[in-house]
């Protein structure tokens, strides 16, 4: 009986099933972006202390995700934390902003932006992402466009210079 349960799950997973698609990466989401020679981008997402016991086990009680985000630069780490006050309670990722990748330079001032995307939990949403420039060791806002996580490959609907309010994960 066991033989040929697993003889039947095995030749489900061979056939195509769109069901199956929940096993591919669908998302472009990552946490680390580089700028160039020695100098990169990244965000660090951690529960705070006391969330968890040395064998996982969720110790309940109000955890808190601590997101940071840093961009190395000349040997020096420079904080940008607060860009991320806003999502508290979600992993935030970087996520291409246009077909080419991660950086680009939409407004051709020689300088590259980055698209920040808080992946606010729902039911495939298609929600805010937020656009920086990286001018030295500075993100300057830039801008918002809209994303997909389930299934966008990058930032759609970009509008330079609007800010919308963050969706508060509290």
């Amino acid at each position: 009986m066991k033989s040929r349960l697993l003889l039947v799950a095995l030749a489900c997973l061979l056939t195509y099933d769109p069901a199956l698609a929940v096993l591919e990466k669908v998302a472009t989401a990552k946490t680390r972006v580089s700028l160039g020679t020695n100098m990169y981008l990244e965000i660090k997402s951690e529960f705070s202390s006391g969330c968890y016991d040395e064998e996982g086990l969720n110790l309940g009680g109000n955890c808190e995700f601590k997101n940071r985000l840093n961009l190395f630069s000349n040997g020096e780490f420079h904080f940008h934390d607060n860009l991320l006050r806003f999502w508290r309670h979600t992993l935030v990722y970087f996520v291409k902003i246009n077909e080419e990748g991660y950086l680009s330079d939409l407004n051709n001032d020689g300088l590259p932006e980055i698209a920040i995307y808080p992946m606010i939990a729902g039911n495939n949403p298609i929600t805010d992402a937020f656009i920086y420039t990286v001018k030295g060791s500075n993100l300057i806002f830039y801008g918002m466009g809209r994303f997909n996580f389930e299934f966008g490959p990058h930032i759609v609907e970009i509008s330079k210079g609007v800010w919308r309010e963050p969706l508060l994960c509290i």
